[in-house]
């Protein structure tokens, strides 16, 4: 329509741009029984490319024109949708400047859900909840139920799970549409699998602890990927079940997501960098820097033995004539002890690091009645740099001249392979330190 000379306008163009990205995403939105699938869920591969293309050509042709209405703002936002490659990569900030363009334009309780709903994504919980607070539900006449929902989530996400149950019941009893009552039951069901299986049974007794429990805890992620949200939902209600959790990082550049969705949780956990004595002074520099950027908790914990005593029969040090020995000593074997007095290890290893780390699970059982928890399993390398862009963080000094893979300095080097562990222990048979085998049983 939008090439007949009638209607050529920077509305139209607007308007078709937000119908051709919308209708871009139809087939993914409902499931084989017609059950309603959240954008998170999505399968992004179905979405519509020529569909995409058309809306994009129409977007060219809008900002031709200085004129601007709400339709440029609607289509600007799907337009946003429509370019991530996946849910956690979306450029939530950018949609967030967008929808506060509209709300200028256009006041309505609807983009001010919408914008609530943002804010959650940025990890802004009490902005969102105050945009909450300030709609009149009896205005959004029959949407009123996707007030209640997303309230639900917000008391959820606060750990007041009673009262996120109860938003959730009357967001159901508040629709009339079987889809979306179909879909708002399915929250319900998970609300109360996480508030009353999960918490009354993965915890329940560590020294008797089920691998059924795992499996239950397991099935609450059945998406690849776990998003910033869902982590900090977790650190919250194990926290408020009063698990006693500590996390242990080697403070490289894949290691920034984790330490900043903790420093945003509110949550506080004790971040322990194991000083092995021959790290590199600048990823000492980096943790110190890190900790005052992110106002973390970090302790450092150390072999009994220095390093000068780390020596063969023959005078040689460990890490040169026995480097699991060595990294026993100095990693092992004092992470052993936190697990002694912990319940959680957080930690944050990828699936896609090495064979090994593939086959973890997002909660398994560790040693001495202890839980590993996993959040940043299912990242990729892609994810991690997408967020540390996305969030304006910084990135370990030795990056830029070519370290990918940053350990001990006796035993990373550089590397031109594909794969960037393949710079620590090179030459040797080794993968690991330990600590995700010896300790991961």
């Amino acid at each position: 329509m939008a090439v007949h000379p009638a209607v050529k306008h920077p509305d139209v163009y607007a308007l078709n741009g937000l119908i051709c990205f919308h209708s871009a995403r139809l087939d993914s939105k409902l499931n084989e029984q017609g059950g309603v699938v959240s954008l998170k869920d999505q399968d992004r591969s179905t979405w519509d490319k020529d569909q995409i293309c058309l809306g994009h050509a129409s977007m060219f042709e809008v900002v031709k024109s200085d004129e601007f209405s709400m339709y440029h703002f609607e289509a600007a936002i799907a337009s946003e949708h429509v370019n991530a490659v996946s849910f956690a990569t979306t450029t939530w900030k950018s949609i967030l400047q967008w929808y506060k363009l509209l709300h200028k334009m256009r006041l309505s309780f609807m983009n001010q859900m919408s914008m609530a709903k943002v804010y959650r994504q940025l990890q802004d919980f009490e902005k969102a909840l105050e945009l909450l607070n300030e709609i009149e539900p009896s205005s959004l006449e029959q949407r009123t139920y996707l007030f209640q929902g997303l309230k639900a989530e917000y008391f959820y996400l606060k750990g007041e799970g009673e009262t996120a149950l109860t938003e959730l019941e009357l967001a159901i009893s508040k629709t009339s549409n079987e889809n979306e009552k179909n879909y708002l039951r399915k929250k319900l069901d998970k609300f109360t699998s996480s508030l009353n299986i999960i918490i009354s049974d993965i915890w329940s007794s560590y020294d008797a602890i089920d691998i059924l429990h795992v499996h239950i805890k397991q099935s609450l992620f059945s998406f690849a990927l776990m998003l910033v949200q869902d982590i900090i939902e977790e650190l919250v209600k194990m926290r408020d079940f009063g698990k006693r959790m500590f996390l242990t990082s080697s403070f490289q550049t894949h290691s920034i997501p984790l330490l900043d969705i903790v420093s945003k949780s509110g949550v506080k956990i004790p971040i322990y960098c194991l000083n092995t004595g021959f790290l590199f002074p600048e990823t000492l520099a980096f943790r110190d820097e890190l900790a005052e950027k992110l106002a973390l908790d970090i302790r450092t914990i150390s072999s009994s033995q220095s390093r000068h005593q780390q020596k063969d029969s023959s005078g040689r040090l460990f890490f040169a004539s026995d480097p699991d020995y060595c990294c026993y000593l100095n990693k092992v074997e004092p992470t052993d002890k936190l697990l002694q007095e912990y319940d959680v290890w957080v930690n944050g290893v990828r699936a896609d690091q090495n064979l090994n780390r593939r086959n973890m699970k997002t909660y398994q059982r560790a040693k001495h009645a202890a839980v590993r928890f996993h959040p940043m399993l299912d990242w990729s390398g892609k994810d991690i740099y997408t967020y540390i862009k996305e969030h304006d963080l910084p990135r370990h000094p030795l990056d830029s001249v070519g370290y990918e893979s940053i350990g001990c300095m006796p035993c990373t080097r550089k590397t031109n392979l594909s794969d960037p562990r393949a710079a620590r222990w090179f030459g040797l048979n080794k993968t690991e330190c330990g600590l995700h085998t010896d300790l991961g049983k």
